[in-house]
């Protein structure tokens, strides 16, 4: 014996069932992996005897398989905290650079700004 899932109105095949153990023959166990929202929707089984595999069944009642997914998570709140805390150690960086700012200056310039301090004013 075969069963047959069918999803109503897919126009894709259906899922094919053949039980290895003849004394199970009533029952079909079908899995969907992964299970998507475009799983959902209204489910029938059909079976076939092996002596006529073309002459399906009536179909079963049907199956409402409802798929729902969690809800997404919101991270607004913990990324404007990340966003503010690289922001002030931007800042501090910046402020960093440019108290250094005047020390990056050559030996030589140094010298020469000294020099401009030290000339004698005449009166």
């Amino acid at each position: 014996d075969t069963f047959y899932l069918h999803k109503e109105g897919s126009p894709a095949p259906p899922q094919r069932f053949r039980p290895q153990d003849t004394a199970a023959s009533f029952q079909a166990n079908f899995t969907m992996n992964p299970v998507t929202s475009a799983h959902g929707g209204t489910y029938r089984c059909y079976s076939s005897r092996s002596t006529s595999p073309y002459l399906l069944s009536h179909p079963s009642d049907p199956v409402e398989f409802v798929v729902s997914a969690s809800l997404p998570q919101d991270y607004t709140l913990g990324n404007l905290i990340r966003m503010v805390v690289a922001a002030l150690i931007l800042l501090v960086l910046g402020v960093l650079l440019f108290q250094a700012r005047p020390s990056l200056r050559g030996p030589r310039e140094q010298q020469e700004v000294n020099a401009e301090d030290n000339k004698p004013t005449f009166q």
